[in-house]
């Protein structure tokens, strides 16, 4: 039947998609169809015949030739997946390593995942950032090029080592942990902690990670809470929702003991994130009232590339405690706040860095700010979930100095 080969497909279980099958079940006599007048206008009345009533019952099936609208609609999502895999090839991928049912459906994670590098690499130039692209590929290469040595080593295809999609995923995602690339799949012992070693060097080497060398201040960080010690925020709303969201499937993933980077590069639509963006979902997790290990989350914080994103040190939680004061900033009693306000109050090269567009920034402003961001989403999700890390337990009222 129809539906029973294509039980996932939702456009034929839409309200549009029932009225286009009505006709044709009632021409194939399911359906009976009755015309009333109403006091403003004619509508239809549809019931079930004596057929659909067995049908009803589980006696019989509906079998039915495809309707014109999905005959249309299957013809252009061939033509769309004909589309997906042009791009692919003329962008010089080799499409042997993308399965044959997702090239046919034009949809599925490891087509998602070619296609995705392929697009933001062509973005980037045509954003007149190709010179970022270029460092991405570069990248790229040498992951490859160790995927090379580990698969003449074991004596096998280099897609057994690391599928193609994955290693642009990878690149992307740049884990630089071995227990990160073991998680994504990497099976080969010693050579995945090669693998994370030679991804952090070049990482540096290509200019990628601008913001490791920018400091959030001397100093030890901050201390972190226990698990489960901290509280939902008061203003935190749950939003209804038909699947779930991002950050709830990452809390999970991490809760499950997979690291920031391991589910950066590994996204169920195949689509590679980046670590930082993990790291915002579980400290959103956490605002939200669900238990976070923080001492594990600022480790994996502080492996991420391009951007670090661990805790934040002492000194700088005292600075923006003191911005926050003079900005009238107050992360735990209002939704938003300005965020550029608060970091023209930090004064210096952050507020210099603020101060300017983003488009318009140097790669030097672009990196302290991305050290200060990463610091101030540290700073407002534990302050919301009312946790002071100076007197290393949950804050009272009268002893903080931002609320």
């Amino acid at each position: 039947p129809l539906l029973a080969k294509r039980p996932t497909d939702r456009s034929l279980y839409t309200q549009e998609a029932l009225k286009q099958f009505l006709p044709v079940l009632v021409h194939a006599g399911y359906l009976r169809r009755e015309s009333r007048r109403g006091s403003f206008a004619a509508y239809d009345v549809y019931q079930r015949s004596t057929r659909g009533a067995a049908v009803a019952l589980g006696r019989a099936d509906v079998r039915l030739p495809p309707p014109e609208f999905v005959r249309r609609l299957e013809a252009d999502r061939a033509a769309a997946a004909a589309e997906k895999q042009r791009e692919l090839e003329d962008a010089g991928v080799n499409l042997a390593g993308v399965p044959a049912d997702e090239l046919a459906a034009g949809a599925g994670p490891t087509l998602a995942a070619e296609l995705d590098w392929v697009r933001r690499l062509k973005a980037w130039r045509a954003g007149g950032q190709a010179a970022r692209a270029a460092k991405y590929e570069a990248l790229l290469d040498r992951v490859l090029a160790w995927r090379g040595r580990a698969a003449a080593e074991l004596e096998v295809s280099p897609a057994v080592v690391l599928p193609d999609h994955l290693a642009k995923n990878v690149a992307y995602a740049m884990p630089t942990t071995a227990d990160a690339l073991r998680g994504l799949g990497v099976r080969c012992g010693a050579r995945a902690a090669e693998l994370a070693k030679t991804i952090d060097a070049s990482v540096a080497e290509l200019g990628l990670g601008l913001a490791a060398a920018v400091s959030s201040g001397a100093g030890p960080r901050i201390a972190l809470p226990a698990a489960g010690s901290t509280k939902r925020w008061t203003l935190a709303v749950d939003k209804p929702s038909k699947k779930p969201k991002a950050w709830e499937v990452s809390h999970q993933r991490f809760a499950a003991g997979e690291s920031c980077a391991a589910i950066a590069a590994s996204q169920a639509s195949g689509k590679a994130i980046q670590p930082a963006t993990v790291v915002n979902h579980l400290l959103k997790a956490m605002v939200h009232g669900l238990s976070v290990d923080c001492t594990r989350l600022a480790a994996d914080g502080s492996a991420a590339r391009p951007v670090p994103c661990g805790a934040p040190t002492e000194a700088r939680w005292r600075e923006l405690q003191d911005a926050a004061a003079a900005a009238g900033v107050r992360p735990a009693r209002d939704e938003t706040y300005d965020v550029k306000e608060l970091g023209r109050a930090m004064g210096g090269a952050i507020a210099e860095a603020v101060g300017v567009e983003w488009s318009d920034r140097s790669d030097a402003q672009k990196a302290v700010y991305g050290a200060w961001n990463s610091d101030r989403n540290w700073w407002e999700a534990l302050v919301r979930a009312g946790f002071d890390p100076l007197a290393g337990g949950p804050s009272a009222a009268k002893k903080r100095r931002v609320d």
